[in-house]
């Protein structure tokens, strides 16, 4: 699922809900975090969007 979610962030930086539920599809969790797992790759797309604003202002 990490793996997954890494890829989905660097395919786009700022995923929606459904974005996010459809890349980690293949490897839904049983274990009942999943929703918690979801709000992870929200709260990480935040700071990979930050990180990549960050890149971009210290490039110009």
């Amino acid at each position: 699922m990490i793996m997954r979610a890494h890829a989905l962030l660097l395919r786009n930086s700022a995923p929606d809900e459904a974005a996010i539920r459809d890349a980690l599809e293949p490897s839904l969790c049983r274990c009942g975090t999943h929703m918690r797992i979801l709000r992870a790759v929200r709260r990480a797309s935040e700071g990979f969007q930050e990180q990549t604003s960050a890149a971009g202002e210290s490039n110009q």
